[in-house]
């Protein structure tokens, strides 16, 4: 004989506004089917039905409780405190590695066009004033300009603004000797405009173009490239290997603003992370891990 125990089981009942015990449920009139019919249809089963003979019982549940709830939540939390900054990190990286590509992209076929306007590059005038060089040689060429507009400072070009909010404005270095390794026109490219850090190798990068072939060339605060073979536009780093890329204790990805220069040129200052351009573009337009970021 199973006996089912009132003690155990309460069900909320539609056709009263009481709990009532098994016993009492049947006694009243109620069978078998009628019980599973109020259960099913009752709002809250407070306990497992229970009868003797049985060496198990069985919970009926609707949803979860509020512990189970919490526990879930709790490591929902964690798992995304571990990874989120961890794919914050890597969006952020590849939203600088496209844009300073698109704006490579723009450069060099600015200095495509023009060569088949004006001839190779060693014959561009590299004694004009920055703006007229620009306007000569590469304003005109310039594709996917939203906006343009002058900075402060008359050795700068204007800057010219791509739909995206990345910007980029040049620079001639000239010298009385026109052959000079410090004569170059540098491009500074910002990928998010006037906005903040503003470090190179952050969100600002260098490009130039270089008028000649030359075993090196010079800012005047460490070598920017070397083992140029023919005038055109490079990297910010080009021909150094990946160590000296990020450790070069002038320009390396790796350095900081505040680091000291070499012994050898007290009071000159480093241009940390300038090395970080040429860096991107060998590893393939990426960031690699090793790239202080």
């Amino acid at each position: 004989m199973v006996v089912c125990y009132n003690r155990i089981v309460n069900v909320k009942r539609r056709t009263r506004y009481q709990d009532v015990g098994i016993e009492e449920y049947f006694r009243g009139g109620g069978d078998f089917l009628s019980l599973l019919s109020d259960i099913s249809s009752s709002y809250k089963i407070n306990k497992s039905f229970y009868c003797s003979g049985h060496k198990s019982y069985r919970d009926i549940k609707y949803g979860f409780t509020l512990a189970e709830v919490l526990i879930t939540l709790g490591i929902i939390g964690v798992v995304a405190a571990i990874t989120l900054p961890s794919l914050i990190n890597k969006y952020q990286k590849k939203i600088v590695v496209n844009r300073l590509k698109k704006a490579y992209s723009v450069i060099s076929q600015a200095v495509e066009m023009s060569v088949n306007d004006h001839g190779d590059i060693e014959n561009w005038n590299f004694g004009l004033e920055t703006q007229e060089f620009t306007d000569t040689y590469l304003s005109p060429y310039f594709q996917k300009i939203v906006s343009q507009k002058k900075v402060s400072g008359a050795a700068y070009s204007k800057t010219y603004v791509l739909a995206d909010g990345t910007s980029f404005y040049g620079w001639m270095y000239s010298h009385s000797n026109v052959y000079a390794r410090t004569t170059f026109y540098r491009i500074m490219v910002d990928i998010n405009g006037e906005k903040k850090p503003n470090k190179l190798g952050k969100d600002t990068f260098i490009f130039y173009i270089f008028p000649w072939k030359s075993t090196f060339y010079n800012t005047g605060t460490g070598n920017c490239a070397k083992d140029i073979s023919k005038a055109g536009l490079y990297p910010d780093g080009y021909g150094y290997n990946r160590d000296k890329l990020l450790n070069d204790s002038w320009r390396g990805c790796n350095k900081n603003d505040d680091d000291q220069p070499p012994a050898s040129y007290e009071g000159s200052s480093i241009q940390a992370g300038a090395f970080c351009t040429a860096l991107i573009m060998i590893d393939g337009w990426e960031i690699a891990d090793d790239y202080k970021w």
